[in-house]
């Protein structure tokens, strides 16, 4: 069995579990959630390095089995990889914040007066993403390059160039600042790694690279942008934040043990796997101390360097200039106990000056990332329950923190702090810093049982729910001051967003319930009021002081999903929110709908100068396939006024072009709902939007009656001639 599906089979239980329970009251306190701390210690030698690598491979490999581990090299088949620390939770990849419309950097009319801009948590904290814009010209990615379009006025809509950067470079991202474009790519290769063999000779192999690449570019030149840079990072990127001109990138790396080394630690008189977990102990007590021994000594003759993340310079033309190891021993904070065999590393970059960076690590694994204007925090849920056995082993029950003070001396990113927090979190909203604290809401498993298997489930137990932590530094720790704990038990998180001393909360089992959350007092925080409707939310938004916008799904009084709605509340007053205005896409049995908007923050763009919101949307109507949809919905909200579909927008005509022109003998009708839209931006009175097929130009209506296809000012299909 994967682990994709051992997960979704333990979700599956935890949902049936979860409707035998009724909803609690919250209970305000701190005593039941025990932050317990990651005590981190900045490592003063490669040695202690090397002794915590040992530390965390012992702890691995005399771990009990549980009775459905069923392969030698360790829990599927892998061993010692940071990529798997941790198990997937069932979220959302990301929700955020208000889309405002942004003021063109352009002068002299030459641009637009206005337009929107990437959708983010915090303001003055900007998120990659696969588009952005400065007015005039429009910045994405198709394929495996960096597309640079002249936006305005709306009828020149055009393509100016292509960049490439680079033949094994996959690009995924983007940052803009003024005349320099940065560029992420999942990039992979080859670099020589020169060690000593058993007789004193030096050998040279070569080591596979997979990792992230930053591409730096000029682009005062529109239509010939020139590379300056480029960085490669072993490791998986994980998200990036920019604030100002800094750029700060978090990857996932992987601490790389040669098989000799496993070898080393083969051990003989194991016990069979399903033993009792005190069998396992008494044995491994015993062998604990040659497995170490044979360890540490097969770990000598092994480069540190060639274990740990390294970093690439290459210049314009792809040619190396340099490559050494990421961080030195010393950037590096290790745990006092546990831990994982991963690094966890948060780069910093200056895009202004581009030539250098500079990164610090923790021997962790992250999952979730959150970065106010001062700070970054990242999140990884649960813990090797896998190496002990389900219901021994607490620790998958519980979400790592790990802090990075940023903008430091020459801004450079340092670890601050850790912590540990009850429950798995849900996504970045999951997290906000307000006046140097931390609020972190997550759901509690609580799950208990003496075990899990093909015949026994674990139930949830007396206690789980979902919380609300509040957290202060307190030197390196990251310390619990307040929290409310036990609100909806049985239920999950479905949305959450904090907002300086307010937050709301959407958990969902049959109903929606809306929670608001008084935040004022870090060490009493309270639920203030709660309404209860069908359906849930998955995504909040701010719609000025006293309101909130939220996208999700309708449901009946059983729960059962009905399709994609958008609802207004009124929290004017926290202890009575209303819903004030409901609008439903599906009014029928025949299809359901969804939008890319409920769990991707930024293909949501509300502009609060028009009052226009774009969302993508889907819908599958198996009775009627003419009713079937794939595009963007285009309204206009009012806080008194309501709902207002003004029209949609489809690029399928942009599909069949290139299904065209790929198979002239193929029906490219049918290829018209397979071109969902991804971004949007409004740009004064005009509507853009971008697809993996093309970009299209709308001029926003006034007002029309009832949905409609929207007029197209311009159309640019993004194949090569």
């Amino acid at each position: 069995m994967t682990r994709t599906n051992l997960t979704r089979l333990m979700l599956l239980f935890a949902v049936a579990a979860g409707i035998a329970f009724t909803a609690l009251a919250p209970r305000t306190s701190t005593g039941a959630l025990q932050n317990g701390g990651n005590d981190l210690y900045r490592a003063s030698s490669c040695e202690l390095v090397r002794e915590r690598i040992v530390d965390l491979t012992l702890d691995q490999l005399l771990q009990p089995r549980p009775y459905y581990y069923h392969h030698p090299r360790g829990p599927w088949g892998i061993r010692g990889r940071g990529d798997l620390d941790g198990i997937a939770r069932p979220a959302a990849r990301a929700e955020s914040a208000p889309r405002m419309a942004a003021k063109s950097a352009s002068s002299g009319g030459s641009g637009p007066s206005s337009h929107t801009s990437t959708n983010v948590q915090e303001l003055g904290v900007d998120e990659a993403d696969l588009v952005k814009t400065d007015g005039k010209h429009i910045y994405t990615i198709h394929g495996s390059e960096v597309l640079i379009l002249k936006s305005w006025p709306p009828t020149a809509t055009s393509i100016l160039t292509r960049v490439s950067v680079g033949k094994n470079a996959r690009p995924t991202q983007l940052f803009l600042r003024g005349n320099r474009l940065a560029v992420f790519s999942t990039v992979y290769g080859s670099h020589p790694v020169e060690s000593v063999d058993a007789q004193g000779a030096r050998v040279t192999t070569y080591r596979s690279f997979y990792g992230t690449r930053i591409s730096v570019l000029d682009v005062s030149e529109r239509s010939q942008p020139r590379v300056i840079r480029h960085h490669e990072l072993e490791g998986q990127m994980l998200q990036a934040r920019m604030i100002r001109g800094d750029i700060y990138l978090v990857t996932n790396g992987q601490i790389q043990l040669p098989p000799s080394y496993w070898q080393s630690a083969a051990t003989q008189n194991q016990p069979p796997y399903g033993q009792a977990e005190d069998v396992w102990r008494r044995w491994a007590q015993t062998a604990a101390p040659e497995v170490r021994r044979r360890l540490k000594r097969a770990l000598a003759t092994v480069p540190l360097t060639s274990l740990l993340p390294r970093k690439r310079q290459l210049d314009a033309n792809e040619n190396l200039i340099g490559w050494k190891g990421l961080h030195e021993c010393r950037d590096i904070y290790l745990p006092r106990s546990g831990g994982q065999l991963g690094l966890l590393s948060v780069t910093h970059l200056d895009l202004d000056h581009p030539w250098r960076l500079d990164a610090t690590a923790v021997m962790a694994s992250g999952w979730q990332v959150y970065a106010s204007t001062e700070s970054l925090y990242v999140a990884m849920s649960g813990g090797h329950w896998w190496w002990r056995g389900w219901g021994q082993n607490t620790d998958y029950n519980t979400t790592q923190l790990h802090k990075f003070t940023l903008r430091g001396e020459g801004g450079r990113t340092t670890y601050a702090a850790s912590g540990k927090v009850q429950g798995y979190l849900l996504n970045q909203f999951s997290m906000s810093e307000h006046q140097s604290h931390l609020r972190v809401a997550t759901t509690d498993q609580n799950w208990a049982g003496g075990g899990w298997g093909w015949r026994r489930a674990p139930q949830l137990a007396e206690g789980g729910g979902n919380n609300l932590s509040v957290f202060r530094q307190q030197g390196q720790t990251l310390k619990l001051v307040g929290a409310i704990r036990g609100l909806a038990q049985g239920e999950r998180i479905y949305a959450v967003r904090m907002m300086e001393d307010k937050g709301y909360m959407v958990t969902f089992r049959q109903t929606d319930p809306l929670y608001t959350l008084d935040l004022s007092r870090p060490e009493s925080p309270r639920v203030v009021g709660e309404l209860k409707i069908n359906g849930f939310s998955s995504y909040i938004h701010p719609l000025g002081a006293k309101h909130l916008l939220t996208i999700g799904q309708d449901a009946d009084d059983n729960g059962r999903v009905k399709g994609l709605h958008l609802q207004i509340f009124d929290v004017s007053n926290l202890k009575s929110p209303t819903r004030t205005h409901h609008h439903r896409f599906d009014n029928d049995e025949s299809g359901r709908s969804y939008s890319q908007a409920q769990n991707d923050h930024h293909a949501f763009t509300y502009d609060p100068r028009t009052r226009v919101l774009a969302i993508p949307m889907q819908r599958h109507d198996y009775r009627t396939p003419q009713n079937q949809f794939s595009g963007l919905v285009l309204l206009r909200v009012g806080k008194r006024s309501g709902f207002e579909e003004l029209g949609r927008v489809s690029h399928g005509d942009l599909a069949e072009q290139a299904q065209r022109r790929s198979c002239p003998s193929c029906n490219s009708t049918s290829y018209a709902f397979y071109a969902p839209v991804q971004r949007s931006i409004v740009m004064e009175d005009y509507l853009y939007t971008l697809s993996g097929y093309g970009l299209k130009v709308a001029r926003l209506p006034v007002s029309w009656f009832g949905p409609s296809t929207v007029r197209e000012t311009a159309s640019v299909s993004f194949l090569k001639r």
